[in-house]
């Protein structure tokens, strides 16, 4: 690690695992104890595995902490190009105003999973 580098010390996710099914929801959030990229790195890991899409909110960043991690803990390196080359971006589809349903109240990813419960 070096000076004024972006730090990964936690995460949010919601997972769902069957189009029918509910969200499943889980977070991480450094002690402070420790390397907290590595941990969220293992913690990502177990939590998303090798298939399905994530979903994320501007994706240049995400993919950007994803592969200095994955260049920090080259144990890791593998998983997170795999997610990399799993992003979706949703800022692209509600920048474009491909898609914008009139119950959101703004553009945010919180709007976004907030639709997905209430609906």
């Amino acid at each position: 690690m070096k000076p004024l580098n972006k730090i990964t010390f936690q995460h949010s996710l919601h997972v769902l695992r069957e189009s029918d099914s509910e969200f499943e929801h889980f977070e991480f959030l450094s002690n402070g104890e420790g390397e907290a990229p590595r941990k969220v790195a293992a913690s990502l890991k177990d939590l998303i595995g090798d298939t399905g899409s994530a979903i994320v909110w501007h994706k240049s960043f995400e993919m950007g902490r994803n592969s200095e991690t994955g260049e920090l803990y080259p144990e890791y390196a593998d998983f997170f190009e795999s997610v990399n080359g799993r992003v979706f971006d949703l800022y692209e589809i509600f920048s474009k105003k491909f898609y914008r349903d009139p119950r959101f109240l703004n553009n945010s990813i919180r709007a976004f999973y907030r639709f997905l419960y209430l609906s």
